[in-house]
């Protein structure tokens, strides 16, 4: 945005623009309260994470990674989706989960698997990451085995296609 600025005439300094954010993010707390309220609605979520470079973060290097997580939940029908910032992948970063009981559904890292040993939660993986592993095995051994599963998923995934703008209750039945 420096250089866009630059390009138009307009000389904004890093640091200005680093306040203005850190503004617009404290002026935007009592919101990420709502959001979590809102999110935490339903029984189900939907959890990843990505890695993201900050520059300047104390005691990291500026090529180290940090984590923007990003929650997947609430009311069905206007899902929520709300993005967290954590300077690691580690289990900590689940913490903002606490008061959550229901499913989440996640990838296959690791840290995940701490999700299913808190009370009130059940750990539930991806159908894609599934399939990726009798992907695997199949293109590798040929299995009879995988195929199967495979097709499984790929009848599973018709299914979705098909009910994907219906409601829950209609998707359930189908």
């Amino acid at each position: 945005q420096e250089k866009q600025f630059s390009r138009l005439g307009v000389d904004v300094s890093h640091s200005t623009m680093v306040s203005w954010a850190m503004s617009v993010a404290k002026a935007c707390e009592p919101l990420m309260g709502l959001f979590k309220e809102e999110l935490l609605v339903n029984h189900f979520l939907n959890l990843d994470e990505t890695p993201v470079q900050v520059l300047d973060e104390p005691g990291k290097s500026n090529t180290s990674k940090s984590y923007m997580w990003a929650f997947l939940g609430g009311n069905p029908d206007r899902p929520t989706v709300l993005f967290a910032y954590h300077p690691t992948r580690g289990r900590e970063a689940l913490d903002f989960l606490q008061d959550f009981q229901g499913y989440i559904q996640t990838d296959g890292y690791i840290s995940y698997d701490a999700l299913g040993e808190l009370p009130g939660i059940t750990h539930v993986g991806c159908l894609t990451h599934v399939r990726r592993k009798f992907v695997e095995v199949f293109e590798r051994d040929g299995s009879v085995i995988a195929r199967g599963a495979i097709e499984r998923i790929a009848r599973l995934y018709a299914v979705e296609k098909e009910v994907r703008y219906t409601f829950p209750d209609e998707r359930t039945a189908l």
